[in-house]
């Protein structure tokens, strides 16, 4: 029996983005379709297959003038890099707690969909893990730099942690590991802002679901007009390579988003299929370690949608 990876990756690909194999052309919106199917059945009913199927989406639409408008390869791997970095994700946010995709391009600086005050404690707790990573990993006697997605969420929760950071006890751990935060130069990014979910944004968690089970066999796709992986890892690589030339053996934190975030801990890893990011997903103010090489990853998990509140 043809299963669907051997469809999508044995296939050759098309220019209408489709497949072609023994004669047949697979459409790519088949292909969606199907991987859809056979994630929302998997959910156990957590998710009830006719609601996600009929959720109302918009009308096809041109890609926002921010995006690739033409088909992005995956960007060559990282060089070596001069400077440690850290990976951030944002605490609870009021789109977390309303359940719904929050990526448009407007809310770049903007207030909306900023922490909620868990989000503040998870943002402020995250200064612990971070000053462990950093002692696990011997970067004693280094400053700590922190960079941030343009989004309210995100500039928040590096300002929550380095308020952390000034806890009597983080305080201690700074002196003991002779670190400096360099506390009042956060500075915004924009090339690690959150994955644009084109006509999704907006829209119930679930429908996540139409989307990173696709990633997985294809991280070049943009069904519903979303940034593609692929897309993404360019973007963040060039950002990487930025902060990396400004800074000469330094600590770098990048306070961003669980999409964005994952992507960026695969592909800097080297693993071999980027694609494969939602199975191991951050959870709210979780840092972990940049590392390079794919044994360095977390255990991967079952892919799973998102819970609300998360």
């Amino acid at each position: 029996m043809t299963n669907i990876q051997d469809i999508s990756m044995a296939g050759k690909r098309t220019e209408d983005s489709g497949y072609h194999r023994n004669g047949r052309t697979y459409r790519r919106d088949s292909m969606l379709l199907l991987m859809v199917l056979l994630f929302l059945m998997d959910l156990n009913g957590s998710v009830p297959l006719t609601e996600a199927l009929t959720s109302p989406i918009p009308a096809t639409g041109k890609r926002p003038a921010c995006l690739p408008q033409t088909f992005t390869p995956m960007p060559d791997p990282l060089p070596e890099l001069k400077n440690s970095f850290y990976l951030l994700r944002h605490g609870q946010s009021t789109a977390n707690v309303a359940g719904i995709i929050s990526s448009a391009r407007s809310l770049a600086g903007s207030s909306k969909h900023g922490l909620t005050p868990l989000g503040w404690e998870q943002g402020r707790a995250s200064a612990e893990q971070l000053l462990d990573l950093i002692e696990k990993d011997g970067n004693e006697g280094k400053r700590i730099y922190f960079y941030s997605s343009s989004f309210a969420r995100a500039r928040q929760t590096a300002d929550a942690c380095i308020q952390g950071l000034q806890s009597e006890e983080n305080k201690k751990k700074l002196s003991k590991l002779n670190l400096e935060v360099m506390e009042e130069e956060i500075g915004v990014e924009d090339g690690i802002m959150e994955r644009y979910f084109g006509r999704l944004d907006g829209k119930a968690l679930m429908t996540y679901a139409y989307v990173w089970p696709v990633d997985m066999i294809d991280n070049t796709h943009t069904a519903f007009d979303v940034e593609s992986v692929s897309e993404v890892a360019t973007r963040v690589g060039e950002a990487i390579r930025r902060i990396d030339a400004c800074h000469n053996g330094e600590v770098i934190v990048l306070t961003s988003h669980a999409d964005t975030l994952q992507i960026t801990q695969l592909y800097a890893a080297n693993f071999p299929n980027v694609g494969a990011f939602s199975q191991y997903r951050f959870t709210n103010g979780e840092v972990r370690s940049m590392k390079r090489t794919p044994d360095s990853l977390p255990d991967a998990e079952p892919l799973k949608p998102p819970k609300i509140g998360t």
